[in-house]
């Protein structure tokens, strides 16, 4: 998953967001890189082709190719089974999902900011590094969709606070770093030009922010008492937990190329 700079798309969308959350002024003084891993695609989008072979489990597979009459009885009863239970979770699909042929690889664009050193393309392909600098979203269809670092930014620099945010209390914090979704009566104080639909960034009563959501009304709808009118969309306690595995499991601890 090598690292690159922006292209001139990449920029004006990023410039596009930057001035949207109010921090337009600090675009020119970050260093940007992207990052595009290729990921598997799901299941559903693959192209599938079924066999008999496909749908007989591994361990009937093995004993069949020894030549055993009765496990190729085993085998066709339960390639007939799973070929009926297989149709029967599929009959109610789409054909445009049950069958469709797409690319194999699906790719995500992730935003990074890292420190004032100039890096060039040579290190790039020299060190191959493992991670540069600090996430803070991801950019998908043209659009970008910020992260809890990138909220961090805009808190720190938009001290009028003129962006979509909501002050929650203490207990509703506490519920929100779990996933919990905002009841309207949590909510101590909101952005007055909230609109439906509209992604925001959640704080708790010391400005903090705590997370990042989506609103189901608009204006003073979303105070409404004993209805969910914030949909959490990411938390710090998933993200902190996210990365400590990620951290713990994932990275290879012989490998020293991180910048």
């Amino acid at each position: 998953m090598p690292y690159r700079h922006l292209t001139n798309v990449e920029e004006t969308i990023l410039k596009r967001s930057f001035n949207n959350w109010g921090i337009f002024e600090i675009f020119g003084t970050l260093r940007i890189l992207i990052r595009t891993p290729v990921l598997e695609a799901p299941i559903g989008d693959k192209k599938t082709n079924i066999s008999k072979l496909d749908t007989i489990p591994n361990e009937i597979q093995s004993h069949s190719s020894r030549g055993s009459g009765s496990s190729s009885i085993m085998a066709e009863q339960c390639n007939n089974n799973d070929v009926e239970r297989f149709h029967t979770l599929t009959k109610g699909c789409p054909k445009s999902m049950e069958f469709s042929e797409s690319e194999k690889n699906i790719k995500r664009t992730e935003v990074f900011v890292h420190s004032n050193i100039k890096y060039d393309d040579m290190l790039f392909k020299k060190l191959k590094p493992v991670l540069i600098g600090l996430k803070i979203g991801t950019i998908k269809n043209k659009k970008f969709f910020p992260g809890l670092n990138f909220a961090e930014f805009v808190v720190i620099h938009n001290r009028n606070m003129d962006y979509p945010h909501v002050i929650i209390n203490t207990k509703a914090e506490n519920l929100i770093v779990f996933g919990r979704d905002i009841m309207g009566s949590s909510i101590l104080s909101f952005f007055k030009d909230i609109i439906e639909n509209q992604q925001l960034i959640i704080l708790n009563p010391h400005k903090e922010v705590i997370g990042l959501g989506k609103s189901r009304f608009s204006g003073s709808l979303i105070t409404q008492p004993n209805i969910i009118t914030i949909d959490t969309i990411q938390d710090i306690g998933t993200y902190y937990l996210k990365n400590e595995n990620r951290h713990s499991t994932g990275i290879d601890k012989s490998i020293d190329h991180v910048l």
